[in-house]
């Protein structure tokens, strides 16, 4: 008898969870990002499956699908690459940044290298071990818990300020008005890349990035200080190009100048 559309869903959900659910997967995508993608696209679709009609979810679903099967293939095959696998390009620090005093503002200041410990910065207002919650984690937390610091650097695109300072018609947006310790370049889609993904470094420290940082209207007080009339852009203008946060995995000084292996996720 054949399937039922919600069968149907079920059944690519369980090829996913078992082919994606321990691990991710190099894939064809330039940055092989697909199995972090189809993690997350798991996710989508399941939420759809709650709220939409099936034939919603099996449009969009085909291709990690695919994916699944032919990574299946190989797994049987014992020709998975290994869990991390090395990108096809580096990126280069064009600056870095620090400020030890939040009370004065979100804005940091050049220097030419740095010092990560498993602490992050020594001195920065971002660094520590551990942080209070706020509002990014108050579904789970009360805020002002203590919970792990995985915010202790700011890591921003030089290629995307410049698509941000376009999108909101200024001359240009340095990384310090974000709060940014690090500015690189030479990485495609940069903001996009995903969780768990190692940054390393060639002193042999190590940053793993935790997410995407999402714009904020703070930056947009620093901007109106200089450019009042274009300041409330910049939350549009920058989604997806503010860059993420990252802690230190691996100790070890960084300096301007700097090219780095990128590693995928897990």
């Amino acid at each position: 008898m054949p399937l039922c559309g919600k069968q149907r869903v079920a059944l690519l959900s369980a090829e996913v969870r078992h082919v994606y659910g321990g691990h991710g997967v190099r894939g064809n995508d330039p940055q092989h990002r697909t199995g972090w993608q189809c993690r997350q696209a798991l996710a989508r679709f399941e939420h759809r499956q709650r709220t939409q009609e099936p034939g919603h979810i099996e449009f969009d679903f085909g291709w990690v699908f695919v994916h699944a099967l032919l990574d299946s293939m190989l797994q049987r095959e014992g020709t998975m690459p290994p869990i991390m696998t090395k990108a096809r390009f580096t990126g280069r620090i064009d600056q870095l940044l620090t400020a030890a005093n939040r009370a004065a503002g979100l804005e940091k200041a050049p220097v030419k290298t740095l010092d990560l410990t498993f602490d992050g910065i020594p001195g920065d207002f971002h660094s520590g071990r551990s942080r209070p919650s706020d509002v990014r984690t108050i579904q789970l937390y009360p805020r002002d818990t203590p919970i792990a610091n995985v915010r202790q650097l700011t890591i921003i695109s030089a290629e995307e300020l410049a698509d941000v300072a376009r999108a909101m018609a200024i001359p240009a947006l340095p990384p310090g008005w974000l709060g940014g310790n690090m500015m690189v370049s030479g990485i495609p889609d940069f903001t996009r890349i995903p969780p768990s993904t190692r940054l390393q470094f060639p002193s042999g420290a190590v940053l793993v990035i935790d997410m995407e940082n999402f714009p904020c209207r703070q930056v947009s007080e620093v901007i109106a200080k200089t450019h009042p009339d274009e300041a409330m852009k910049f939350v549009a203008a920058a989604r997806h190009k503010r860059g993420v946060t990252a802690w230190v995995e691996r100790e070890g000084p960084v300096a301007v100048g700097y090219h780095r292996v990128v590693s995928t996720a897990p």
